[in-house]
């Protein structure tokens, strides 16, 4: 967080020590106690949970004209506000939008230097020559500098939500029915960034002029000069400066058009003369359209707010959709020696998108019973996602990803230089010249990303085609008595265009490794070979932009069971489980690309925790009509870091070395204690304890895990034991 070191605009070379800020001198970096201190931890700024104030209400109603004409009504309302604060704004390394280089410039003369700091920044010569002319002589330096003399930065949201429904039911006769509704769904966003400090304005007040008793911007009113050489030099009238605000207003707006009927055709003889029940059709048509909005002020669009990772950027698009659908039900055997029940169902569905064109949907499926107490049941669907107004016109901004080291950058562990961990010809792949690579370590000169985090180049598609999943399911369920039911089933999900960015980590691992322009082509260094760009015409960053990948597949087992014992007068106790074993979720980065699997496996080019077994076991004591006292275990396997893995797509793609921090996450086990007592049928009141014995979450770096995220995955119950209790009143 005080960080500062010279930059040679000749050579294009960090050149000298870091150092810090101690009284009025430069000092190498992390040679003594100084305010603000030479590391700075964001994370004490960040909460894990914050207030939302939520208002809701709605009424539903409807009026039976006759069997012909029933209408109905729905309405819903819903505001929601929250706050959120984070770590002090400032002058983050490698991020300035207004310099080639992301670096800071400071004027040679400026009053606010000391004679030490001014000997080490500029030659008399430059000094005397930047004097006479204030600001045409400057010394280029990397700046890292919280604002802790303001505090944190704050965000306020609100949300208001309106839905409608107008719509009417009713018989056409003896065999058909109808519904036939009106929707129009509206929200609105308003958002507010308060105490950002403006790179405009951190550039002017770092040229100043005048006398160190008397400084003043060479830009002139309102500028106050900006103190940052001197411990205790900024003033509150420099903060009120250098803030700037930034506010964004945004809505979605949804209208459906509806209408179905479903018939019953035993009535006109269409019906299995071997099954009970006659065939039945259901008809529809539907009309959708979706409007998104987002309006960022003139602050946020301008890319100038530091620590807001980029500009926000404006979208006003609509998608329309016209869709008829059918869906037929057929009996076919029943009541028959070896056949209790045999039932099939087929769907077709087509649906004209104003954006990913006409595409057909359909499904089939087969139920059979050879007796009561067993069913087996096979499905399968071909769905499809049509992409969204945002991944199709969000327009191209640079903003953060967190991907853990530029593994052709040094790191710096206290004052020791960690050389990158990639070769000279790989990091060449890449875009980084020999100079800049020096020797990977002392006279390596490419800017390493803060706390893991990259640039990223974000923004939408407009060529991007839906995607298909072809799903495939078998299963079984078992009902031997009233008190025990079992269901198993296999399910496998096949993804064709999937719908998002080529992983950074396979792309940056692909192009060390092979240089194939397929991923190199993705990586956009600066002028200065860092990835820690700010401007989309300025580079340094990883192309992440919305593209149709190659392929995804996702397969397991799902288990669920209930079982009731009966106690005598003690009640029952009911018991349920809910367990899942995943055998794969493969991806393909494009067609002919290497797959791999995240079964067990988590991390940052996995993204999202895959144990291979989780289950929630539910133990219910119900003595009588109005106690129950529940027990649950939940269970999450374990798993290991993706970047530890022999698969090449991912061994290594994280940080180029193994990580043996994050090596794994062990199973975990938590327990939870639950009541609730009924006071006739008006009261009843609930309380219990989560995670009854405090189990702490596992630590992962921040490599892993970007900043607000507790070290640590949501999953794993960050804040530990909690305690609550609530009452229910119905009138």
């Amino acid at each position: 967080s005080n960080y500062f070191r010279l930059f040679d605009n000749a050579t294009n070379a960090l050149t000298g020590p870091a150092y810090m800020v101690s009284g009025t001198s430069f000092l190498p970096n992390g040679s003594v106690t100084a305010n603000p201190p030479a590391i700075f931890n964001s994370q004490q700024y960040i909460y894990l949970k914050r207030d939302d104030l939520r208002y809701t209400a709605g009424f539903t109603s409807h009026f039976d004209l006759s069997d012909w004409v029933k209408p109905y009504a729905q309405f819903n309302f819903m505001n929601d506000r929250t706050r959120q604060e984070i770590a002090p704004s400032g002058l983050f390394r490698d991020s300035n939008p207004l310099t080639a280089t992301g670096h800071y410039d400071v004027n040679c003369s400026n009053p606010l230097l000391s004679a030490q700091q001014r000997g080490i920044l500029c030659t008399p010569a430059q000094v005397a020559a930047d004097a006479a002319n204030p600001g045409s002589v400057l010394a280029t330096m990397r700046i890292g500098r919280r604002n802790l003399e303001g505090g944190g930065r704050s965000s306020d949201y609100e949300h208001t939500n309106y839905r409608a429904v107008v719509g009417a039911q009713g018989d056409l006769g003896s065999a058909w029915n109808y519904d036939a509704y009106v929707q129009y769904y509206y929200t609105n966003f308003y958002n507010s960034n308060d105490q950002y400090l403006d790179f405009q304005k951190i550039t002017n007040a770092l040229l100043v002029t005048g006398t160190a008793a008397n400084p003043r911007c060479i830009s002139g009113a309102p500028c106050v000069p900006y103190n940052i050489f001197r411990e205790g030099g900024v003033t509150q009238d420099a903060l009120a400066y250098l803030y700037t605000s930034g506010t964004a207003f945004g809505s979605t707006t949804l209208r459906t058009v509806h209408a179905d009927v479903t018939g019953r055709l035993g009535k006109y003889g269409l019906q299995s003369p071997w099954a009970r029940e006659e065939l039945a059709i259901n008809v529809g048509l539907e009309h959708r359209s979706e409007k998104v909005k987002f309006r960022p002020d003139a602050a946020e669009l301008s890319g100038l707010l530091s620590g807001f990772g980029g500009a926000s950027v404006a979208i006003d698009n609509t998608i329309d959709v016209d869709e008829w659908f059918t869906e037929l039900r057929a009996p076919l055997v029943s009541d028959r020696p070896g056949i209790h029940a045999l039932t099939t169902s087929v769907g077709y569905r087509t649906s004209d998108y104003s954006t990913a064109g006409r595409i057909n949907t359909y499904k089939v499926d087969l139920q059979y019973s050879p007796v009561e107490a067993l069913q087996f049941r096979g499905s399968y669907q071909r769905a499809i996602r049509a992409p969204t107004i945002v991944e199709l016109f969000n327009p191209q901004l640079v903003g953060q990803i967190q991907f853990g080291n530029d593994p052709c950058a040094a790191t710096v562990a206290g004052t020791t230089i960690i050389a990158a961990t990639a070769t000279l010809a790989q990091c060449q792949n890449t875009g980084v010249t020999a100079a800049q690579y020096g020797n990977g370590g002392t006279t390596n000169t490419v800017p390493q990303g803060a706390a893991g985090q990259l640039s990223q180049l974000q923004g939408g598609n407009p060529n991007l085609r839906a995607e298909k999943a072809d799903t495939y399911s078998f299963g079984l369920t078992f009902n031997p008595s009233a008190d025990w039911s079992t269901s198993i089933d296999y399910f496998k999900i096949d993804l064709e265009d999937v719908v998002g960015p080529l992983s950074a980590p396979i792309i940056m691992t692909n192009c060390l490794a092979t240089g194939s322009p397929v991923y190199c082509s993705q990586i956009q260094r600066n002028s200065t070979g860092g990835l820690t760009g700010a401007t989309v015409a300025g580079r340094g960053y990883i192309v992440q932009t919305n593209v149709n990948i190659g392929a995804a597949s996702v397969s397991g087992i799902d288990l669920q069971s209930t079982y009731r014992v009966p106690l005598g007068r003690a009640g029952a106790l009911n018991l349920a489980l809910n367990g899942s074993y995943l055998l794969k979720t493969t991806t393909t980065p494009f067609p002919g690309a290497h797959t791999y699997d995240c079964a067990g496996l988590f991390g940052f080019t996995c993204q999202t925790i895959n144990p291979k077994w989780r289950h929630i076991l539910r133990a219910a004591w119900q003595p009588n009509d109005t106690l129950s006292v529940a027990l649950t275990w939940r269970y999450f396997g374990e798993v290991k870091q993706d970047n530890n893995d022999s698969d090449p797509s991912l061994q290594f793609a994280s940080y180029g070395v193994r990580d043996p921090f994050n090596d794994r996450i062990p199973a975990y086990n938590w327990f939870d204690l639950a009541a609730t007592y009924k006071v006739g049928k008006v009261l009843e009141f609930r309380a219990g304890i989560n995670n009854l014995v405090d189990k702490n979450p596992p630590m992962v770096t921040n490599e892993i895990i970007s900043g607000g995220g507790g070290n640590s995955y949501g999953l794993y119950d960050i804040l530990g034991r909690e305690v609550f209790f609530g009452i229910t009143a119905k009138f």
